[in-house]
């Protein structure tokens, strides 16, 4: 039987790869650089406002599958 690596692990490689290539045949400052450019594009997306990056739960009453008001009452004791 073949062991399939976890989606998570897959998207963790093909990152890695992607980083790998971008950055192939780069000197030290040029990497450096690429690292900040990459963080201030990162952090200014982090700045938009909620609504703007997860519409689905802009509305008013919804709420993310993952919060704690949709966990209570759902774990059993065995």
């Amino acid at each position: 039987m073949m062991n399939h690596e976890p989606k998570c692990i897959q998207w963790k490689r093909q990152g890695a790869e992607r980083v790998a290539s971008l950055t192939a045949g780069m000197s030290y400052e040029q990497e450096l650089e690429f690292w900040r450019t990459r963080t201030e594009k990162l952090r200014s997306r982090q700045q938009k406002p909620q609504q703007a990056r997860q519409p689905e739960l802009a509305g008013e009453g919804k709420t993310s599958p993952c919060s704690s008001d949709n966990l209570v009452g759902t774990h059993q004791r065995v």
